[in-house]
């Protein structure tokens, strides 16, 4: 916050660093205070996976209570972690706390600390995709339930933030609170060149002149895979680059294999920029096909920072202004997302989708450089200092 000098403490209940959507938005964010130098630190579960050192100060818990796992959605060991993060609130009394999603809002609350909501996705609409098959009947109360703790966590917050506009017009209606829009800044890296597209293709195998879509990403149920790999069996000379830190490759396999993709899919394991360079690099078009309503897909953000052109449904692109130049399936089903994909194809093919590539990597530097986020930070911060609660909406 501009006019102080003692570090900010950002709160998240999740392992760290890990190649994931969140993770990597909340790294970009610690990442940007402190190119602006603004102190700020963090402090995580105790587990992570290795990566390149953080310019900010990390900080784990000391005990992970039994659990290595980087997969989202709930367990008993993640509930331990969590009371372990609000003991370490309640014994380091910050005097604000920036709390990423639910469970780290949780543990500023269990501690009665001040805090900053930064909601990351919505936990009504994605807390029963975690449900096994055999719980499923309790869907509607798995989302109750993950609607009830937004609208608790929001309501006792200093101010409450989201990472996309849908997800701030969605909490806003659901909690009764203001919620404002905070922008994830993103670096846009240079631009992809031909020749470093025709190596990355050598790289995974991939003729120079093959229709490629790409999903880089987990197997979590809210990513709608079943309705990318349906979408895929209408597009039968289409090659799927699928890379994931999933270490499930079996799953892969198995999902693969029922939709027959088998024979036309490079499954890559998805680590560090390089490789998420060369994959990028090598596709035509990347596939967000998300099934559940949430936050923002940062599997977007990246492919509009590189140039690659994005195909899939109106709820994965987050509520931003995307329309025209991104490839935005007309419904949810797997039709729907074939067409979108083949459009996007088809631009690329002729040379229409440069214009969208450009357009696209304009439009991340200017909505998500620092200056949009640091803005939306510290009014926010602003406010919490001054001690005031979320202003409830009319």
């Amino acid at each position: 916050m501009p006019g102080s000098s003692a570090p900010t403490l950002h709160v998240a209940a999740l392992p760290f660093p890990s190649p994931q959507g969140t993770q990597a938005a909340v790294r970009a964010m610690l990442d940007a205070l402190h190119q602006a130098g603004r102190p700020a630190r963090l402090l995580t579960y105790a587990h992570g996976t290795a990566g390149p050192p953080m310019a900010f100060e990390h900080v784990r818990l000391a005990h992970a209570f039994g659990d290595g796992s980087l997969r989202s959605g709930p367990s008993l060991s993640k509930v331990a972690q969590d009371l372990a993060l609000a003991a370490a609130l309640a014994r380091a009394a910050p005097a604000l706390v920036v709390a990423h999603h639910v469970e780290a809002a949780f543990a500023a609350w269990l501690a009665r600390r001040p805090y900053l909501f930064v909601a990351h996705t919505a936990l009504g609409p994605e807390l029963p995709t975690y449900l096994p098959r055999r719980l499923e009947r309790l869907g509607a109360f798995a989302s109750a339930s993950g609607a009830g703790l937004e609208a608790l966590l929001a309501r006792g917050a200093r101010a409450t933030l989201a990472v996309s506009p849908a997800l701030a017009v969605h909490l806003t209606a659901s909690t009764g609170v203001e919620v404002r829009h905070l922008p994830v800044p993103w670096t846009v890296p240079a631009a992809i060149d031909p020749r470093e597209r025709l190596d990355a293709r050598r790289t995974f195998g991939l003729h120079a002149d093959a229709d490629v879509v790409l999903y880089a990403g987990n197997l979590d149920a809210y990513q709608g895979l079943e309705v990318l790999f349906a979408a895929l069996r209408a597009l039968p000379d289409t090659h799927l680059l699928f890379a994931t830190h999933d270490p499930s490759p079996g799953a892969v396999a198995a999902a693969l294999n029922s939709f027959d993709l088998v024979g036309r899919t490079r499954v890559v394991p998805l680590e560090g920029e390089p490789c998420r360079r060369a994959l990028h690099a090598a596709a035509d078009v990347v596939a967000v096909p998300r099934k559940a309503d949430g936050g923002l897909p940062i599997k977007l953000l990246e492919a509009l920072a590189r140039g690659v052109p994005v195909a899939g449904p109106r709820r994965a692109m987050a509520g931003l202004p995307l329309d025209g130049w991104v490839y935005t399936a007309e419904n949810d089903d797997p039709p729907a997302l074939a067409e979108a994909l083949r459009a996007a194809l088809q631009a690329t093919r002729t040379g229409t989708a440069r214009a969208h590539v450009e357009t696209s990597r304009a439009w991340v530097a200017q909505h998500h450089g620092p200056g949009p986020f640091l803005a939306a930070l510290d009014a926010a911060c602003r406010a919490g200092v001054a001690g005031r609660a979320g202003a409830r909406t009319p």
